[in-house]
């Protein structure tokens, strides 16, 4: 009786001829051109009995393609294709969730293949922009409760770029900068691959390594990338493990789910650090986005990226490193605050904000800086569109860092970002305990 008021007249049918019926509209290719997908499926809320019958047929055949760009545009974070003929725009993982891609029903799927272009070695920041991409799609996925479908990685060429160079890995970042003596050697030789100890490809396929519970990996790489260790089948092994990541803990396996927690944190860190003073417009472009998504809501409110900061330093075990971490940390949210379109309007004419930002910068043009400007766009609230049509059309240039971090606010109104720095303190205090701080004698 049951079953009968849940399906409807459709109850009257063998289940034979309401497997043909699923069939008929289940998500194949050619099928949806002049109808949305999301339209043919609305009879998969009719009812559960509905769903629970009915979407193993629909979704079968589906394969979902995740497409990663390297270059940074705002709101445009990725693109998903079906294998059906639909094609959907994510601005951001926010705007993801939002269209329910936290809830699909992945493990009915026949694949997803996520398609990662090569960075472009000239513009580094494009490194930097695909880690974060892939570790937002990574916290995505995790969301699939019972697991997920075949997962094909693609490293593909782009039309400026590849993976390799000269039959070696390409490598654009240095993720080791904070470990190295004397810390002063700021200026790392991007045209001798011997200083730089990860490949892009490295950096970019770490972020796949918690996810679990995978029918199948395989990693594609171009045929001309050598490598000399076994990374990629080693993460491809670890997709299809079946217990959720951070429940292997084995102390004696250097592999256990908190090392490898760790090593992720390391690298997110370094390369925040790295973006402070990589060249190119993708990383003015991303240093513009951290600045501006550095709040959700208000000032001083909702942070994603603190709320990041506090979970890594609170569970992170090496105090060698993490005051150097946190301290540029400090001088970051300083900078933040400074360059914040509120704080600007408050604080500073336009001639003032060219000199200002000429000596935060290794190279800066004041004629573009004022064209750039635009003062009637200033925002009295947090707003995030506004960092972006407004002061910082063109990004954030570098950091001046000749002189490592000390004199990163040299020239600037010391009373403004000093202030700034003290306010987060307290924040920071919370994170750590003091031995931590006193090791490098810093004090905040």
């Amino acid at each position: 009786m049951a079953q009968s008021s849940s399906l409807g007249m459709l109850a009257l049918l063998p289940m034979e001829l309401r497997a043909q019926i699923w069939d008929y509209l289940s998500l194949r290719p050619g099928r949806f051109e002049a109808e949305s997908p999301q339209l043919k499926l609305a009879f998969l809320q009719a009812s559960r009995q509905v769903y629970r019958e009915a979407s193993a047929m629909v979704y079968r055949d589906v394969v979902l393609q995740f497409h990663i760009d390297p270059k940074y545009q705002y709101k445009s974070w990725l693109t998903v294709e079906g294998n059906f003929g639909a094609r959907w725009s994510l601005q951001t993982p926010e705007d993801a969730m939002k269209r329910g891609y936290n809830n699909l029903p992945y493990e009915k799927l026949r694949k997803i293949q996520i398609n990662i272009e090569a960075p472009y070695r000239r513009d580094p920041g494009q490194v930097v922009c695909l880690h974060k991409k892939c570790v937002d799609l990574v916290a995505l996925l995790e969301c699939a409760k019972h697991g997920l479908p075949d997962l094909e990685l693609s490293f593909l060429k782009s039309l400026s770029a590849d993976w390799s160079l000269e039959g070696k890995p390409q490598k654009s970042v240095a993720i080791d900068r904070v470990k190295r003596y004397p810390p002063k050697d700021m200026i790392i030789d991007r045209n001798n691959a011997t200083e730089i100890t990860a490949d892009d490809a490295e950096i970019v396929l770490m972020a796949f390594s918690r996810l679990r519970n995978a029918r199948s990996t395989k990693a594609c790489v171009p045929i001309d990338m050598h490598r000399d260790d076994y990374l990629f089948y080693n993460i491809a092994e670890t997709i299809t493990e079946k217990e959720p990541v951070g429940t292997y803990l084995n102390p004696d396996d250097l592999h256990n789910d908190r090392e490898l927690q760790e090593d992720l944190d390391e690298i997110s860190i370094d390369l925040d650090i790295e973006l402070d003073m990589l060249p190119g417009p993708t990383a003015n472009m991303m240093r513009l986005d951290r600045f501006s998504s550095w709040y959700a809501d208000s000032l001083g409110g909702e942070s994603k990226y603190e709320r990041e900061y506090e979970r890594i330093m609170k569970t992170w075990r090496n105090s060698f490193l993490k005051p150097i971490r946190m301290r540029t940390l400090q001088w970051r949210y300083g900078f933040m605050r400074a360059c914040n379109p509120r704080s600007l309007a408050n604080r500073y004419t336009v001639s003032q904000l060219s000199a200002i930002m000429t000596s935060l910068s290794v190279s800066h043009n004041v004629t573009s800086m004022k064209e750039a400007i635009d003062l009637d766009l200033i925002s009295d609230e947090w707003d995030q569109d506004a960092w972006h049509s407004g002061y910082y059309r063109l990004g954030i240039l570098p950091f001046n860092c000749n002189y490592f971090f000390e004199n990163l606010f040299k020239d600037m109104d010391i009373g403004v970002t000093q202030q700034y720095e003290r306010e987060f303190a307290k924040k920071l205090r919370a994170w750590v305990v003091d031995y931590d701080l006193n090791l490098y004698d810093i004090d905040i």
